[in-house]
């Protein structure tokens, strides 16, 4: 089998590992990055001209962006079948007509989650979603949350399945060697979204009782002043603005807490964005972290019953639950160990791409034998 996966322009390939992972005979990623590159010997790579349309292009970006690729026919040629993603999307719609047209499956990958979004709104976006929902042969969506929000846009029950993303667990593994019970990590944009001003302020009140408690904090983000202020005021917090993916594990697994108090994104009062997977998240419980997070978006599904889910939003919440966990070292050991198995259960590589490789080929065998 065959698959081709539209890449976005101007967005991040963050299915490239999972995709690039499936059992398939070729995975082809059309993109408009004439930089992309693999060495793995089942995936290629296309790159297609592009045209932007629209004034709507002002105020959206990434998957939001009305974007139509060009001379993309040939590439689909010996394709079997197609994935783009999200059902507002211009490629979507542009790419579900023309395998419509020509008699190829495609299926959608989803991960928003929030049906009231104002793009649902839009004329332009709310045309794209109801064609794609009508035509679309399949939609795989990441979480729960994000089929359960496809069924409120009318999204047909029988055409969805959830697949969670698969995280490549040899890489993401606990060693609790050096791993001291009270200390907390953090990674992720340095944004209010995620919940790094919380985090800071939450620690500045743990300090006076856990001296020397050790924090890590990796990444980038409007509130890296605040964040370098923190680190200057306690040596025990540790800061990275950049660690390659690859090197993750060895800074999770020096520590036993992972925090991620996300919080919705809102504008003008409408709730315009929420953790979709928690990607961050995952790979702290793959590596047996014990694990506090919100009730943002898909965050207290993915964190699964162990783990603590707060209010988002709330610092107080933040607080207590980040007091009362680093007093409890067997409350730390067993959610460590929960969360271990638990991503080894649902978000395995190898399974993973097997569920989704499952899905694909049955849309081609169904389409071959409607043909």
């Amino acid at each position: 089998m065959k698959v081709a996966y539209v890449c976005h322009h101007d967005r991040y390939n963050y299915e490239y590992t999972w995709f690039s992972s499936l059992p398939v005979e070729t995975v082809r990623f059309i993109t408009t990055d004439d930089k992309a590159q693999s060495d793995k010997p089942n995936v290629e790579y296309r790159v297609v001209e592009y045209e932007e349309k629209g004034l709507e292009n002002r105020f959206f970006a990434s998957t939001a962006k009305r974007v139509f690729y060009k001379n993309f026919e040939k590439d689909l040629q010996d394709i079997d079948v197609v994935v783009v993603l999200e059902v507002f999307s211009s490629l979507s719609r542009q790419f579900v007509e023309y395998c419509k047209k020509i008699g190829k499956p495609v299926a959608v990958l989803v991960y928003e989650l929030i049906p009231t979004h104002p793009i649902y709104k839009i004329p332009r976006y709310r045309g794209n979603t109801k064609y794609v929902l009508r035509n679309a042969d399949h939609f795989i969506c990441v979480s729960q949350a994000a089929a359960d929000h496809l069924v409120k846009l009318g999204a047909p029950t029988d055409k969805l399945s959830v697949v969670y993303p698969g995280f490549n667990l040899g890489i993401f593994t606990p060693d609790r060697t050096n791993r001291p019970t009270q200390s907390l990590m953090f990674v992720g944009k340095l944004e209010v979204h995620k919940g790094i001003d919380m985090l800071i302020d939450v620690y500045r009140r743990l300090a006076p009782d856990f001296p020397d408690l050790p924090l890590t904090i990796i990444g980038k983000g409007s509130w890296q002043p605040q964040v370098e202020a923190l680190a200057r005021d306690f040596p025990a917090v540790e800061f990275h603005d950049f660690v390659p993916n690859s090197d993750i594990p060895q800074y999770l697994n020096q520590r036993s807490i992972y925090l991620l108090p996300a919080r919705d994104t809102k504008r003008l009062g409408q709730r315009i964005g929420a953790e979709q997977v928690g990607f961050t998240l995952i790979e702290a419980m793959a590596c047996g972290l014990a694990a506090i997070t919100t009730t943002c978006g898909a965050l207290p599904e993915i964190a699964g019953s162990e783990n603590i889910v707060i209010p988002q939003g709330s610092t107080e919440a933040l607080y207590t639950a980040t007091r009362g966990l680093l007093q409890d070292a067997d409350r730390i050991q067993k959610m460590g160990l929960f969360n271990q198995q638990q991503v080894t259960e649902r978000f395995d590589m190898k399974q993973q791409s097997q569920k989704l490789a499952d899905i694909l080929s049955a849309l081609q065998v169904k389409k071959d034998v409607s043909a």
